[in-house]
């Protein structure tokens, strides 16, 4: 009997051979950057992912962790693909305590999922989280990615809405973190070495959320601008305002045009607006005004049902644009917030100068710009100008003070270029912790930092 067969046989005693991947066309479908793995095994659950990973470490595999595929554009090529361990099977809603205000649901359940039951109890609560994909993407993997959407401006990331999780280490441990209250917490906060490791630490096989009640009432306010320093102004006033909206987020004319045909053209500033009617009416009157004073050249809003496709389209503008131009190249930029018109403004010249369409949209309140360089499948753009472009806006965000990485990308261009930016101090800090959790570099091996 071959290695490889010996290994499949293992892996089957675990998890049963209706709920292992060997077949080529099952395979494919779990590539990584053009990497095959050798299998895809699903476990049903806690202890049967730790004796995978087991395994895995005892055989020296390279093992790579799956929730709903939604974020494995992002990371660097691995040098090789053994085993991926999809969370597919991990479905359970373990602790339902609504009158605690928490939820404890095992990785594999999706947001969207998660959402709807959480909507249809009592008056409602939900999870103040809304990343793109929501439909798709498992609460294992946002977690992982530490990953968020427009309501980060009131609520936060990920990070901010978990008491704690439950993973397994790079070894095979069953491990545990943080608790089911919000002081819970007695010396190193385990649980968010875990949130946006993106499953270089572990695989995270359970997660306990904080829940609020649905808002009374939402509305959203559109305010259009003939430039982005106005665009740009007029975040910097809401951001400093004594109103807080649910998000502040910036378009450009193009990102704008996806919203639908029957809206304005031109930068805009969305304001989606929650809390108790008597609030929400009060930061309509005043975010109208201030957009105004400011020199929007339209201001639009819109009540009831009427907003709500709004923020599907601009949560969802990665997946859209993406289903149009297949070549796609996504990129994430941070950096200080007063920055944002004039990076926006810049970046918008250069892809323009290189010849390239793009579309930019992000979270204006927190200093996070998406920007989307529009390539169809056959591109004739050569990669040694698409790196040099990408080279170029990095070192445009870092001088500005923050850091740019690639979120989506072809194999060609990531070959070249480090996917995360500039290397930054913490890295020491990050591969010692590495090296503590896996020695031997076996989860999800060269893919982040």
């Amino acid at each position: 009997m071959s290695l490889q067969d010996k290994l499949a046989a293992s892996l089957e005693r675990i998890v049963g051979g209706e709920n292992l991947l060997t077949g080529p066309d099952q395979l494919g479908a779990y590539a990584v950057d053009g990497s095959v793995p050798k299998f895809v095994a699903l476990p049903a659950n806690r202890e049967e992912m730790a004796a995978l990973v087991s395994l895995g470490a005892g055989e020296g595999l390279v093992m790579v962790p799956w929730g709903g595929g939604t974020k494995m554009a992002t990371g660097n090529i691995p040098p090789r693909v053994d085993l991926v361990i999809s969370t597919r099977r991990l479905k359970q809603m373990v602790e339902y305590n609504i009158n605690d205000l928490c939820v404890s649901v095992e990785s594999g359940v999706t947001l969207a999922e998660l959402q709807g039951r959480l909507a249809g109890e009592g008056r409602g609560f939900f999870i103040p989280l809304d990343p793109s994909g929501t439909a798709g993407s498992t609460l294992g993997g946002i977690v992982a990615t530490n990953d968020s959407g427009p309501r980060r401006f009131l609520y936060g990331a990920a990070r901010d809405c978990i008491l704690g999780l439950k993973a397994v280490s790079p070894r095979g441990r069953q491990v545990a973190a943080g608790g089911k209250t919000v002081k819970n917490v007695s010396g190193y906060d385990m649980t968010k070495l875990f949130i946006g490791s993106w499953g270089t630490l572990g695989i995270i096989s359970e997660v306990t959320f904080k829940i609020l009640p649905l808002p009374e009432k939402e509305s959203t306010v559109l305010i259009y601008f003939s430039d982005p320093a106005k665009a740009g102004e007029m975040a910097r006033k809401v951001v400093n305002s004594p109103f807080y909206p649910a998000a502040v987020e910036l378009l450009d004319p193009r990102a704008a045009a996806s919203l639908g045909p029957d809206l304005p053209v031109g930068y805009l500033l969305a304001l989606l607006l929650d809390g108790v009617a008597e609030a929400v009416d009060r930061l309509e009157i005043e975010m109208e005004k201030m957009g105004r004073e400011t020199g929007a050249s339209q201001v639009v809003t819109l009540r009831g049902a009427a907003h709500i496709p709004i923020w599907t389209a601009i949560r969802d503008l990665p997946l859209v644009l993406l289903d149009k131009y297949p070549g796609m190249i996504s990129l994430k930029a941070n950096f200080p917030l007063s920055q944002y018109s004039e990076l926006l403004a810049t970046c918008e010249g250069m892809a323009k100068a290189a010849g390239i369409g793009a579309a930019w949209a992000g979270h204006a309140g927190n200093g996070i710009l998406y920007g989307h360089l529009l390539l169809p499948r056959d591109i004739t753009v050569k990669e040694h100008d698409l790196v040099n472009l990408i080279s170029r806006m990095t070192a445009e965000t870092v001088q500005r003070g923050g850091n740019l990485s690639l979120l989506c990308a072809p194999a060609g261009v990531k070959e070249h270029i480090d996917v995360w930016g500039e290397t930054r101090k913490d890295k020491l800090i990050m591969s010692r912790i590495k090296q503590e959790f896996d020695p031997a570099g076996l989860m999800n091996a060269g893919r982040f930092m």
